[in-house]
């Protein structure tokens, strides 16, 4: 891996780092508003996802589509994230009996490496 790709990687782990804390605070906020765990971990991920896609432009990743267009992928592919996370959320409330407080925490380790290269060569790469 080059410099430049360690830079990008670090810039990554920096803006993941800001819209997680941003993430959880606000499922953290929902389930403190009595919001069932399903419901406020989707409601956080809107404004996360989103979040996460304006910092990720402007500071990891040079896009070389459109904003909507980069912006729409960002949505597709951090949907199939969040229903793989949701999927592993409700299996180890329900079935493993872990604390919803803890398992989303868990699912960073699958999600973050994919996440990264789904970034480079398809949100953002080339057109």
């Amino acid at each position: 891996m080059k410099g430049c790709e360690y830079k990008r990687l670090g810039c990554f782990f920096v803006v993941g780092c800001i819209t997680t804390i941003v993430g959880f605070g606000l499922y953290y906020a929902f389930l403190f508003l009595r919001v069932p765990y399903l419901l406020a971990s989707g409601y956080s991920w809107l404004l996360s996802v989103f979040i996460a896609h304006l910092l990720n432009r402007l500071y990891v990743f040079s896009g070389q589509k459109s904003f909507f267009q980069s912006l729409l992928r960002t949505y597709i592919l951090y949907f199939s994230s969040f229903i793989m996370g949701m999927l592993l959320l409700a299996f180890f409330v329900e079935v493993v009996k872990l604390s919803p407080w803890i398992v989303p925490w868990l699912n960073l380790l699958i999600t973050i490496p994919l996440n990264f290269i789904a970034n480079k060569y398809w949100v953002f790469g080339k057109s």
